[in-house]
């Protein structure tokens, strides 16, 4: 199975293609055995599958969709790059059935691209999940555009948006996808496409080509050894009588990516360029979302949405809203709301308050004195069970960034509410495969569940630690800004988001040791054993840990074909003095201490090791810091041997050069300095 990353994707997507007691597709050796490879796949039996709502799917060699009766779609989301065909070599699937890989031949005019597609059958509503996955190999950014071309068995009557606007060309903000009807004499079924989120995400344009077929272009650009994917649905689904807002919703609702998650690899997550909602885990919270969601552009006046295109402009005067809620009771001035979504006319609807700083808070509102007037017309009273969408001005009162600190908690009824964090002496405690994890909620940078693994939440502390963990607490309780005290089941939770900056700009711990996990997990705290050791050449060679500044995991497992392990990973370590053993860990497990806690870490979950900087005696200080004053010097011989004498010292003087780096002003120091950085590195 691929995971994929885009920070580490070039380390193995080169040997993911792994079929247990079947073939082995690898292009190098690279982290072969990364976490889910030891999972069989099996050549696939392409053809006609069913899904859980009973419509049929042909799935071809590319993964295009073939013609199954009377269906409409007689070719289906053939991919092309830059107006050249995909073309799959070897396709596998997964043990279950359930999701289809396609690796891509060479493309001619990008050697350096490397596509694969994947394929999925989505339980429950029935269609298709497909991820496309893009690596760039080559040294060189490149631009792509990706097509994917549909074409019907006979001209399609029309398409349109969820949003209800027909025959787009581009999908705007709050669109996400398109639903093709078919010609009077085609199917009884509408094929229904989902192309994005809603949100600031990266939008197909729609190109028809004379009522017989679609073609959905992405823009995409790739730096060098990244990754860049593209995630879309399609179903099959009956054709509504009408189109109003409300069918649109349920027909759309059900297709939307937050709610085809399952098989999803969270390392993916920073690679989609279509999806708010995966981008939000990664780069924070996006606390404008739900407001885009609305479907209705902010401005210099308050806007009364009435159905899919009616749009009222005008002024909204009153006094407050009072909110019964799960959470408490509230009521909020008119000054602090930035929207409000009300029943319209159907009772089992639920309403929410918008707040201008990014809360969103579900239960029964009342409008205090609440009216709405056009420009130029008269004023008319508002009820919140008729009541659509009113949305308010901008104003100076928005504050929908996050700030150091701030805590937000999102659940799975879509609140989002604030909590007050400084002085919350709360943690998260959770289980890890490994050990139990407690953090403060204070040092916390997000927690949100995992698509692919229930119960599960993938969690980023302040610290540098990220790994999945499943709760260990039957309640969180914390205080909320507007509610006071509230207790959170653990099923409430959808994430928890406690700063706008990313692990990647956090500082790195000096001190500590970094163990990087399969899974893209990492844990920050001591190695335990006093040594390691280590088997090359038929010799085991006992390594001191302190000696140790990098190990590197360079094979997966060997397994035999009962399933049994061969050997241990094959390992690179090394060491402060510039040394380096090439060889298999003794040991089946090392020990490491996290938070106080004596973690036991299998050998084979291991990906790489980062040991802490030692410290230097007093002796190769003063020589480090007598060679450092001697790059300024007069003379050019003596300034050459100082630098070369230097880089003798290895990586111990890193952290040392580093700090020296940084306080220089002599332009011929700080040159020097980076010339020995950059060898040592």
């Amino acid at each position: 199975m691929l995971f994929l990353l885009q920070k580490s994707f070039s380390q193995f997507f080169v040997a993911v293609f792994v079929a247990v007691s079947v073939t082995v597709l690898c292009f190098s050796k690279a982290s072969a055995q990364t976490e889910g490879a030891e999972q069989t796949l099996l050549p696939a039996a392409l053809g006609i599958r069913t899904d859980a709502a009973g419509n049929s799917w042909n799935i071809e060699s590319n993964g295009t969709i073939g013609r199954i009766g009377s269906t409409m779609v007689n070719s289906g989301l053939a991919l092309e790059v830059n107006d050249e065909a995909f073309a799959s070599f070897q396709p596998s699937m997964t043990a279950d059935g359930k999701e289809f890989i396609l690796n891509g031949k060479p493309i001619e005019s990008l050697p350096g691209l490397q596509v694969q597609r994947r394929i999925r059958l989505i339980p429950g509503t029935g269609g298709l999940r497909y991820v496309e996955l893009f690596y760039n190999a080559s040294p060189e950014r490149v631009v792509i555009n990706v097509s994917l071309v549909s074409n019907f068995s006979g001209n399609y009557k029309t398409f349109i948006s969820n949003r209800g606007r027909t025959e787009p060309v581009i999908l705007q903000e709050p669109e996400s996808g398109i639903i093709v009807t078919p010609g009077s004499s085609q199917s009884t079924k509408a094929f229904l496409f989902t192309l994005a989120a809603p949100g600031p995400v990266v939008k197909p344009t729609i190109a028809a080509q004379n009522r017989y077929g679609l073609t959905f272009r992405y823009p995409l650009e790739i730096p060098p050894g990244e990754t860049r994917s593209v995630v879309h649905i399609v179903s099959q689904v009956v054709i509504p009588q009408v189109f109003d807002r409300r069918t649109l919703l349920s027909l759309f609702r059900p297709l939307s990516f937050s709610e085809n998650g399952e098989g999803f690899d969270s390392r993916w997550n920073e690679t989609v360029v279509n999806n708010l909602e995966v981008s939000s885990s990664r780069d924070g919270m996006d606390l404008k979302a739900p407001l885009i969601e609305l479907g209705v552009e902010r401005g210099s006046k308050d806007v009364l949405a009435i159905g899919k295109d009616s749009r009222l402009i005008g002024d909204v005067t009153g006094e407050s809203v009072s909110l019964e809620s799960e959470y408490g009771d509230a009521d909020f001035p008119l000054a602090r709301i930035a929207a409000i979504e009300g029943m319209n006319g159907v009772e089992e609807n639920t309403a929410r308050i918008y707040l201008r700083d990014g809360q969103v808070i579900s239960g029964k509102l009342t409008l205090n004195d609440l009216s709405f007037s056009q420009i130029g017309g008269e004023r008319s009273e508002l009820r919140i069970e008729e009541l659509d969408r009113l949305v308010l001005a901008t104003s100076e009162q928005d504050a929908f960034e996050l700030e150091n600190g701030d805590l937000v908690v999102e659940t799975y009824r879509g609140d989002r509410l604030r909590v007050e964090a400084g002085a919350e002496e709360v943690s998260i405690t959770g289980r890890t495969p490994w050990g139990s994890l407690s953090v403060p909620i204070k040092q916390l940078l997000k927690l949100y569940a995992t698509p692919e693994m229930s119960l599960a939440y993938r969690m980023e502390a302040k610290n540098g630690i990220q790994c999945v963990i499943y709760p260990a607490q039957d309640e969180l309780k914390v205080t909320l800004t507007d509610f006071g005290v509230y207790t959170f089941q653990p099923m409430e939770l959808k994430s928890l988001t406690n700063s706008p900056r990313s692990l990647e700009e956090m500082p790195k711990a000096v001190d500590k040791a970094t163990v990087f996990l399969r899974g893209e997990q990492s844990l920050i705290g001591q190695i335990g054993n006093t040594t390691l050791p280590v088997v090359t050449e038929e010799k085991v060679l006992h390594t001191a840990s302190s000696d140790i500044r990098v190990i590197e995991r360079l094979e997966g497992t060997s397994f035999s074909s009962g399933g049994l392990p061969i050997h241990s990973p094959l390992f690179r370590i090394e060491k402060w003095d510039g040394g380096e053993i090439t060889g298999y860990l003794n040991l089946d497990t090392i020990s490491f201490n996290v938070e106080g806690e004596s973690w036991t870490i299998p050998i084979q979950d291991i990906e790489r090791v980062e040991a802490p900087s030692p410290d230097l005696s007093p002796d190769i200080s003063s020589a480090i810091r007598d060679l450092v004053e001697k790059l300024g010097a007069d003379s050019w011989p003596v300034r050459e041997q100082a630098t070369k004498e230097l880089g003798a010292f290895g990586y111990l003087a890193v952290p040392f050069l580093q700090r020296e780096l940084s306080a220089s002003t002599d332009p011929e120091v700080s040159r020097r300095l980076e010339r020995v950085l950059a060898g040592l590195n």
